[in-house]
């Protein structure tokens, strides 16, 4: 017989005190209901539809309201804080696929999705939007008459990236790569000035700054925990000391700081400015400034020299709409890229590089208001420190805060001067660079970004596709297989893309790549994947029917493999529902590899990542198994 144990015998009672402690509450169906903390910040109050959707989420005076329609679609998001009531709505297709947004300020943009979903429009700002295959953006017309373009390697790889207006170029930029999909040249068609070539070490972290004359500008070292020792930037030099908890205690030479740390690894002092913290790690204040966050921990408010600005965040994450000393923004994307902005009667479009930090920007008549150039890691190009430029979204999309010389990446604050965040990371290690809980992109700044403030993704935000692309060498293939890959590929993209990162469950694993074979005659991707497919359904017990089966007899999914991918969707009733698993074999190095992913909004994350990771680690080995018993390959020596 089970032993309950109350909250009140565990150890947690008796070593933390009262006011340390944050407290967790739960319903049923492992909704989370309510966050209390201990030091008297307000506690979060969470509740839900009949489906588990969130309809309101209150913070102390910061109150948020969602609806949805029958596909538990988004259909409004509401922010109320300081007497101010904001909504903003969406429409959908009979696809599921969003054409409509109205903002509060009243403004409507239709997108216009083709069969894949993809906007084919922003509303008026936006037009003639066409895409590559792999899902990346080839051409947009912007409002203003200018034009962005991108073309790729075969590879899926930006190559060019050009934002022509008329015939003056905002931004003309062309990538070279490695092996390893790193950056190794930057070329600045309109200037060799800004040039960059880079090398990278064994960890693919950057190493050696070069510019167009190879002539070396800049040189990173590490300690073997992953800290920058030294850090010969284009602007400077800096040298790091770290202290016996291996935190960064000072910096000196081109920026000198001090740091000091409260108990839970957030930067309190750096020698120019002091910030205070809540229980929740959200940084409430700044040498004067004071901040205010929603639920989800975006920030809401901000009051510093500047006045008083206040920000709407959808729940995917993207700022859409600000209130900034009285006048009102409204910012448009083209999927998670800024294309423009209005308000007070101005127009700003935006042109970007392959990082998506703002690299140009025009006016409503394609005339060129600036111009945009950034350091490894952030640094305007020339600078020494951040405190100056523009309280705008920058670098990879980020705002900046001047007045303090901090980048605001949602969930955390970043120094682009030293390269690292001024807390630890919320979510934990997830891979060998992540152990290092304060570095930033794995200290690879040209490869990856950091949307959320949580965890680096590759800068093209198409890891799936990265993948894909990068392991078979074609993304873009014209015969019927590759067309047939290629299908398969958007379409299992479609259900990965489809959960809410924003959601408080959302969750997401990955297992592989996995070693399969060697290439040879009978070693293909065929056959390979038609043993993964088989193998894709763990612990199936009802034979699949019209695509449906189930797992232990009593969670019902959706099964279908199409290309090289084989995809399994929870059907309602499911434990984990709603969910997604996809298992992909491709081809790289002479091999055949495969491997497998899980995304989802199901309740009990802890359950289903282990589960997850049980089940599908298990039928990694299982198809290791089969195709050595039925492919007959000689395996490689290690």
């Amino acid at each position: 017989m089970p032993v309950l144990v109350s909250a009140s015998e565990t150890s947690c009672d008796n070593s933390v005190e009262t006011a340390e402690k944050t407290t967790f509450t739960y319903d049923n169906l492992g909704n989370i209901r309510k966050v209390s903390y201990g030091d008297g910040t307000d506690d979060k109050v969470y509740t839900y539809d009949k489906n588990s959707n969130l309809t309101s989420l209150e913070y102390g005076d910061v109150i948020q309201n969602y609806t949805y329609n029958d596909l538990n679609l988004v259909e409004s998001e509401r922010l109320r804080i300081d007497g101010f009531d904001w909504t903003i709505s969406y429409l959908y297709d009979n696809h599921g696929n969003r054409k409509n947004v109205v903002y509060p300020g009243g403004g409507s943009l239709w997108y216009q999705p083709n069969p894949l979903g993809q906007p084919q429009r922003v509303g008026v700002f936006a037009t003639s939007i066409s895409f590559h295959p792999n899902g990346l953006y080839k051409s947009v017309t912007l409002k203003n008459g200018c034009v962005n373009t991108q073309t790729l390697y075969t590879s899926g790889y930006p190559n060019i990236q050009r934002s022509l207006c008329g015939t003056r170029n905002i931004v003309y930029n062309q990538y070279s790569y490695d092996g390893n999909g790193n950056i190794t040249f930057w070329d600045d068609k309109q200037s060799n000035t800004y040039d960059l070539r880079l090398t990278y070490d064994g960890l693919d972290r950057l190493d050696n700054i070069r510019n167009g004359n190879n002539s070396l500008i800049g040189d990173l070292n590490y300690d073997s925990l992953g800290n920058i020792e030294k850090f010969d930037s284009i602007a400077g030099t800096i040298n790091y000391t770290y202290d016996a908890n291996e935190r960064l205690y000072s910096t000196s030479g081109m920026r000198a700081y001090t740091f000091t740390y409260d108990d839970r690894g957030n930067v309190e002092d750096n020698g120019f400015d002091s910030f205070t913290y809540n229980l929740a790690n959200e940084m409430r204040s700044a040498s004067g400034n004071s901040y205010v966050y929603d639920g989800h921990g975006k920030r809401v408010k901000a009051v510093d020299s500047e006045g008083t600005r206040y920000s709407m965040y959808s729940l995917s994450g993207q700022l859409l709409y600000e209130r900034i000393n009285g006048a009102y923004r409204q910012n448009y994307y083209l999927g998670s890229q800024l294309i423009a902005h209005q308000g007070a009667g101005e127009q700003t479009f935006i042109h970007p590089d392959i990082l998506g930090t703002t690299a140009g920007k025009t006016n409503s008549d394609g005339g060129l208001i600036k111009r945009l150039r950034y350091a490894p890691f952030g640094l305007e190009w020339g600078k020494t420190n951040a405190s100056s430029g523009e309280d705008e979204i920058g670098y990879t999309g980020h705002k900046h805060d001047k007045s303090i010389g901090l980048t605001y990446m949602q969930a955390r604050y970043y120094d682009p001067v030293i390269g690292r965040f001024y807390s630890n990371d919320p979510i934990g290690f997830r891979d060998v660079h992540s152990f290092n809980r304060y570095a930033y992109a794995n200290n690879n700044p040209f490869k990856y970004v950091d949307p959320t403030g949580m965890a680096s993704r590759t800068a093209t935000g198409q890891e799936f596709e990265r993948k894909r692309c990068k392991q078979t060498g074609n993304c873009s293939g014209n015969s019927e297989q590759d067309k047939r890959r290629e299908k398969g590929r958007k379409l299992t993209e479609k259900f990965v893309d489809s959960y809410d990162t924003g959601d408080p469950n959302y969750h997401q694993y990955e297992i592989g790549p996995s070693f399969g074979c060697l290439i040879s005659s009978s070693c293909t991707v065929s056959a390979v994947a038609g043993i993964v497919d088989s193998e894709g359904v763990p612990f199936k017990i009802l034979p699949p029917g019209n695509g449906e089966t189930s797992l232990l007899g009593i969670n019902p999914i959706n099964h279908f493999a199409i290309g090289n991918f084989s995809v399994n969707v929870t059907l309602s009733g499911h434990w984990f529902h709603p969910g997604v698993v996809v298992h992909a074999t491709f081809e790289s190095q002479g091999a055949v590899w495969f491997y497998s992913r899980g995304v989802g909004t199901g309740k009990d994350q802890f359950w289903n990542m282990a589960i997850g990771y049980g089940a599908f680690g298990k039928m990694h080995s299982d198809v290791s198994n089969r195709i050595n018993t039925e492919i007959l390959f000689n395996p490689p020596r290690l």
